[in-house]
């Protein structure tokens, strides 16, 4: 194996590459490595990147190469089965759904904080894949913005994948050094959405954009949950498509859910709602040109509010095993919810205009600051040239 005395920045998808970016950029490109996951990179995103940087495969790499210092965010490269998972897997589906479905649950639960069902029927075969250690001698963790689930975050896995923790929430670095009180953790400026300005005519190359409306962005989470995937998008599409007459009323969809339900985009397509598929478009242009933004769950409404836009969450179905696992967790996406708009699927036309109406107002404005500076804290953050300055002191 050889050593690198290098920062290796190990990008599992596409959609992390905007994240990355610029602190790749603050470096000297002698002292770092780009890996990326061959799993999720298709042609046209391998020319983009070939342009940006030059890169390597992870099958290239691993246990080949070792770097001095690994920056990823955690993110599991695959999934695998093994022993355990199947062992888990075939636990989850007997005796965990027979507690999923009893009293056993809530027994457990305010005893342990924990039902001990290992998913139900909702468990998968396979176990995440993190090859962190193997990459690196010093493992950095950088927060992708995703969801945080405050009762068990940090997740018990990192106490050995990661040495050093970059976050951007205050709530984020108290609840990591409360936990493994060992490790450093430095809070970082949300340098994927900083400076991020306005383009007149950003839109114009989209069909169907009119300049004379205000421009809707929906930006809807991958829901992987059996049974419910896509369902976040699906039952939302009669509800919202009377808003397609009055707004540009764009979407961004997650990159997996195209790549395993096209016909969603069909669907879309049908109801006049305005496609973004390409690639070229980074979501933080997307969130700053637009007036106002849907959100449901996931990164996007941290990069939404650190832009300062109004913002409508989309509340899924409250009894579904993705909601239930939400505030099992006491998951912050859900506390963020009791101060700002939100809609119901039951909620009619007239209320979901009146609703959209509510948010583009001046006073709906303020409390968007004022939840942002409430969520992102008092505390300094590390600017994006001291976060590349920290890391390259960590090489010899």
């Amino acid at each position: 194996m050889i050593k690198k005395n290098k920062i290796g920045f190990l990008i599992s998808s596409p959609r992390e590459v905007e994240m990355f970016w610029p602190l790749i950029k603050k470096i000297n490109r002698k002292k770092y490595e780009v890996v990326i996951n061959d799993l999720f990179f298709n042609k046209d995103h391998l020319k983009i990147l070939k342009k940006k940087t030059k890169f390597y495969f992870f099958s290239n790499v691993y246990k080949k190469k070792k770097y001095k210092v690994l920056v990823s965010t955690g993110e599991p490269l695959s999934l695998k089965i093994t022993f355990i998972s199947v062992f888990k897997f075939f636990y989850a589906i007997t005796f965990g759904n027979i507690i999923e479905k009893t009293f056993l649950k809530k027994f457990l639960l305010s005893v342990f904080n924990r039902p001990f069902s290992g998913q139900g029927m909702d468990c998968k075969l396979t176990r995440p894949f993190f090859p962190f250690r193997e990459l690196g001698d010093i493992s950095v963790r950088l927060s992708d913005g995703s969801d945080l689930k405050i009762k068990n975050f940090p997740l018990n896995i990192y106490r050995n994948l990661f040495d050093i923790f970059f976050c951007y929430l205050d709530i984020e670095k108290k609840k990591i050094l409360q936990k493994f009180n060992n490790k450093i953790c430095k809070k970082i400026d949300y340098f994927t959405f900083k400076n991020i300005k306005k383009s007149k005519g950003f839109f114009s190359k989209f069909k169907h954009f009119k300049k004379s409306k205000k421009t809707i962005l929906w930006l809807p989470t991958y829901i992987e949950t059996p049974f419910e995937k896509d369902k976040n998008i699906s039952l939302w599409i009669p509800k919202l498509s009377c808003l397609t007459n009055r707004y540009n009323f764009m979407i961004r969809l997650h990159p997996r859910t195209i790549i395993n339900n096209y016909e969603i985009v069909n669907l879309l397509k049908d109801n006049n709602f305005i496609l973004d598929l390409g690639i070229h478009n980074k979501i933080s242009y997307l969130i700053q040109n637009s007036d106002l933004v849907l959100c449901d769950y996931g990164g996007t409404i941290l990069g939404s509010l650190y832009l300062k836009k109004p913002i409508i969450f989309l509340n899924f179905l409250k009894n579904s095993s993705f909601v239930q696992r939400l505030k099992n967790t006491n998951s912050l996406e859900l506390k963020l919810r009791k101060d700002l708009i939100n809609l119901n699927l039951n909620h009619n036309e007239k209320n979901i205009y009146l609703k959209v109406q509510e948010s583009l107002k001046k006073i709906y404005k303020k409390k968007i600051i004022k939840c942002k500076k409430k969520l992102f804290g008092i505390h300094k953050a590390l600017s994006l040239n001291q976060t590349a300055d920290f890391l390259i002191r960590k090489l010899d």
